[in-house]
């Protein structure tokens, strides 16, 4: 990775440290600080993959999976704003199933990169182990919301590990000559 990338990476890692320590130590206002972390992230992710494909993505093979993927994001996140209202254990499931699709891709993709012979495999496969524990953590829990937002908030924190250490790994650039 070059300079800024690394340097933005660390500043969003700081910035889901904050979100984590707001969200288990937000009182009665963690999970208010809870839907807003997620709604703002989803819909700003969400952003990125709209503005890729209407800058770039538009004029590549394949480059409409962009908008879609953007398109889901921001109705996911809309859709997370207006879940204030409902019971608190819905939000929390729609996380904890988040944590666990999370782990679970991040699991097969370190045995794609086994396969591979890639050094970084034992490396997913611990972050994604992990996420899933998080969710199964959750699950358990489910029911005692200071316990989850807890967990959610050590999410973040290990979320943010997981980014500055990813932001540090040697990454492989494949090159093909015509």
């Amino acid at each position: 990775m070059d300079i800024w990338r690394i340097i933005k990476n660390i500043i969003i890692a700081i910035l889901m440290v904050i979100g984590g320590i707001l969200i288990i130590w937000g009182g009665e206002y963690g999970y208010l600080f809870l839907v807003v972390i997620l709604c703002l992230t989803l819909v700003i992710y969400g952003i990125g993959y709209l503005y890729y494909y209407f800058t770039m993505a538009i004029h590549m093979v394949g480059g409409i999976s962009s908008l879609y993927i953007g398109t889901l994001l921001m109705e996911a996140g809309l859709f997370t704003s207006s879940m204030y209202n409902v019971p608190k254990i819905y939000v929390l499931m729609y996380l904890a199933a988040t944590y666990a699709f999370s782990g679970l891709v991040d699991v097969l993709r370190a045995d794609e990169a086994r396969k591979n012979h890639s050094p970084s495999w034992k490396a997913k496969m611990i972050f994604g182990i992990i996420s899933i524990l998080i969710a199964i953590a959750a699950f358990i829990f489910m029911k005692q919301e200071s316990v989850l937002l807890i967990i959610y908030g050590g999410g973040l924190f290990f979320s943010a590990i997981t980014r500055v250490i990813r932001s540090f790994q040697k990454t492989t650039d494949v090159y093909i000559s015509a």
